[in-house]
C-alpha cells in the first residue's frame, strides 16, 4: 500500500560488521555571503567519559581552486562555566560575524571546550590545543596555512588564546590522546 505523501517509507536497517561510532545523521552546511559556507559541529576530539568536542568552521566554496588561506580560531568566554562557539556577548548573530572575517581571506574555527562543571583545568587548554593539533593535521582538507595561526577569545577564551601561546612546547598541558568515536 502507499504511504501518504507526508510520510517517509521506512527502510529495512542494516547490520554493521563492526561497531559504528560515526555520527550518521547528515550534516547540514549552513551559507553565508561572499562564498562562505559553514560546516557545523566538526568533531576534533573525543574522550571516554566526555562529550565529543566540536567546533564550526567557516570556509571559502572555492577552497580547492585557491591558495591557502590563515586560519583564525576563536574560543569562546564565559568564566570558564558557561557560554559556547556560537555566541559573543552584544552581537545578536555570531556566526555572521564570524562568516564575515572568512569572507576576508580567512579560515575561522570557532572552538567548543570542556567547561569547568564538566572537567577540571587544565582540560581547557588541552582541548584548545587538540583543536589546533586537529586543524593543522587536515591543513590540506580545509585549506588552512598551518604556519598562520591567529588564536582569539574574549574573557576566558582570551584566556585560554594566551595560554595556548605562551605554552607551545609543555608537555604537561598537551592533550591527550583522543579515543575517538
Amino acid at each position: 500500500a502507499a504511504l501518504p505523501p507526508d510520510q517517509v517509507a521506512p527502510t529495512d536497517p542494516q547490520v554493521a560488521t563492526k561497531v559504528v561510532r560515526d555520527d550518521a545523521f547528515p550534516g547540514v552546511d549552513a551559507r553565508f555571503p561572499r562564498g562562505i559556507v559553514a560546516q557545523p559541529h566538526v568533531e576534533f576530539a573525543n574522550y571516554v567519559g566526555y562529550r565529543p568536542l566540536q567546533m564550526d568552521l567557516y570556509l571559502h566554496q572555492d577552497r580547492a581552486s585557491v591558495a591557502t588561506r590563515p586560519w583564525v580560531m576563536w574560543i569562546h568566554g564565559g568564566g570558564g562555566s558557561r557560554g559556547d562557539a556560537r555566541q559573543s556577548g552584544a552581537f545578536a548573530d555570531w556566526p555572521a560575524v564570524l562568516a564575515s572575517l572568512a569572507g576576508h581571506g580567512y579560515v575561522v574555527a570557532s572552538v567548543d571546550y570542556r567547561l569547568n562543571r564538566e572537567a577540571r583545568f587544565p582540560a581547557q587548554i588541552e582541548d584548545v590545543k587538540a583543536a589546533i593539533r586537529f586543524l593543522r593535521s587536515k591543513a590540506s582538507d580545509f585549506g588552512i596555512d598551518p604556519s598562520r595561526v591567529y588564536l582569539w577569545g574574549g574573557s576566558a577564551g582570551g584566556h585560554l588564546a594566551a595560554l595556548a601561546a605562551v605554552t607551545c612546547g609543555v608537555a604537561a598541558l598537551d592533550p591527550p590522546a583522543s579515543s575517538g568515536r
